[in-house]
């Protein structure tokens, strides 16, 4: 028989909510719109977000990756399901990210 290797240390609370989220960016208006329905819907699966915004579960994933990667958006899985979160320091920086507009984007150009 092998030897079961030790359970993993539990997270430590910063661990737990990820890396500080990168506000440097400005949103895009379908990235404010997904951040927006996981915190109004804590825990959903990706799957019902995607339904309630009308987006297909790839388009969807492609969104999550992003915010995920700017610690914007914490995932878990579930079996076959992953669940997001929103943790309360994207929360907090959600309310100062500024919208990007059509003029915006044509000032940059």
């Amino acid at each position: 028989r092998r030897a079961r290797s030790p359970a993993p240390a539990s997270p430590s609370p910063t661990q737990a909510q990820g890396p500080a989220p990168d506000v440097s960016t400005p949103l895009r208006p379908m990235e404010r719109k997904v951040l927006e329905d996981m915190a109004a819907h804590p825990g959903s699966a990706q799957s019902a977000v995607a339904q309630r915004l009308g987006l297909t579960r790839q388009a969807l994933h492609y969104h999550v990756k992003k915010l995920e990667a700017r610690g914007l958006v914490l995932k878990e899985v579930h079996g076959r399901e992953t669940k997001c979160t929103v943790p309360p320091s994207a929360v907090e920086a959600l309310v100062l990210l500024p919208r990007v507009t059509e003029t915006s984007r044509e000032e940059k150009e």
